[in-house]
């Protein structure tokens, strides 16, 4: 008979096991969820920061023909124009570089919340091959005491070796 205290033990280290990998994995994805959020708040920062880079460029430029126009230069020609590609320029380039800062941290962000969740299933993945191995061991030290395997096949010392029969007819 199975001593009742080895298999409460086993099956609360069973229950223990399947219980810390569920909370594992329950941490790995509000971690995960976080993660996700970061990499949505990085992505609208990054926007609001190009446009407020290109109200800054658009308000350069406006800064830039006014003071060429007081001076009496012509807009449309020679530096004056130079000028305003170059504010253009500058203001369109800072725009794309905020925007792909941003896309840059929202994507490490994410592989990192993907990184986080996958941690989780592992973790509970773990937990229940834990409990299934200390099921097991409670199984196998059941049989051991019971006797199972001790010297030679199936129970030994409780059963009677099955009798050996002849089928060899004889010929008369």
């Amino acid at each position: 008979m199975c001593d009742p205290i080895t298999m409460i033990a086993a099956t609360a280290s069973a229950v223990g096991s399947i219980q810390q990998g569920k909370a594992q994995q329950a941490q790995a994805n509000a971690m995960a969820g976080e993660s996700e959020y970061q990499a949505g708040v990085a992505r609208s920062n990054a926007e609001a920061e190009a446009f407020n880079i290109r109200r800054a460029g658009a308000r350069q430029r406006g800064d830039t023909l006014s003071s060429v126009v007081a001076s009496g230069v012509k807009i449309s020609e020679g530096s004056a124009l130079d000028a305003e590609r170059q504010v253009m320029e500058d203001a369109s380039r800072d725009e794309y570089m905020a925007l792909l800062t941003g896309e840059r941290q929202s994507s490490a962000y994410l592989r990192e919340a993907e990184n986080q969740r996958r941690a989780g299933r592992d973790a509970r993945r773990a937990g229940n091959i834990g409990a299934f191995t200390s099921l097991l061991s409670a199984g196998g030290s059941y049989a051991k005491a019971s006797g199972w395997r001790s010297n030679g096949p199936g129970f030994s010392g409780t059963q009677m070796p099955a009798p050996v029969e002849s089928r060899n007819i004889p010929r008369g």
